[in-house]
């Protein structure tokens, strides 16, 4: 496959692919956090396609569609979670990580995805397994504390090795530390 057509490709799945969480969330995020995951695997093997010639083109076309599936994740707690404080938090670090996402398309900056974490990915994650596991969980804010705790910190050490610690080399680091056999 030519780069080219895994861009086109790629691009149609990340848009495509969201919209399962709609009907299945907990594994339609999984295969959302998988696309996203996979694109930039696939483009350096490949070529960039449409994507050819920068990373600010590939990191704007990746952080909108990065919106684009958190955006569904949302919808989602609007359709199913049923306990306020779980729906009005989730729509805070929804918010919270789109304002940082629309901040870095007008200051191209990495940082403010430190200031500005995807908490709300594991937030979701963990709140929608809660639910499906252990139903009669109520939320409170002591439990809200932990539960955010629990899905900040994984985040905010992702997000300062991706986006400053190993800036523009993550790929590169995850390729030769944890996938080395797969590149063999």
């Amino acid at each position: 496959m030519d780069g080219m057509t895994a861009s086109i490709l790629i691009i149609a799945l990340r848009i495509v692919v969201p919209v399962t969480i709609l009907r299945w969330p907990l594994a339609g995020i999984f295969l959302a956090i998988a696309a996203d995951a996979s694109d930039v695997m696939v483009l350096q093997a490949t070529g960039w396609g449409v994507f050819e010639g920068g990373g600010t083109i590939y990191s704007y076309f990746d952080k909108s569609l990065d919106l684009w599936y958190l955006l569904f994740a949302w919808f989602a707690t609007r359709k199913y979670w049923t306990q306020h404080l779980a729906r009005r938090t989730a729509s805070v670090l929804f918010f919270w990580r789109a304002v940082g996402v629309l901040t870095f398309f007008i200051w191209p900056h990495r940082i403010l995805f430190l200031l500005a974490p995807a908490i709300f990915e594991n937030f979701y994650i963990l709140w929608t397994v809660i639910r499906k596991w252990w139903p009669q969980f109520i939320l409170n804010g002591k439990r809200l504390a932990i539960i955010i705790t629990i899905a900040a910190v994984p985040k905010l050490i992702q997000e300062a090795m991706m986006h400053w610690i190993f800036e523009d080399q993550t790929w590169d680091f995850l390729r030769t530390r944890v996938f080395w056999w797969l590149y063999s």
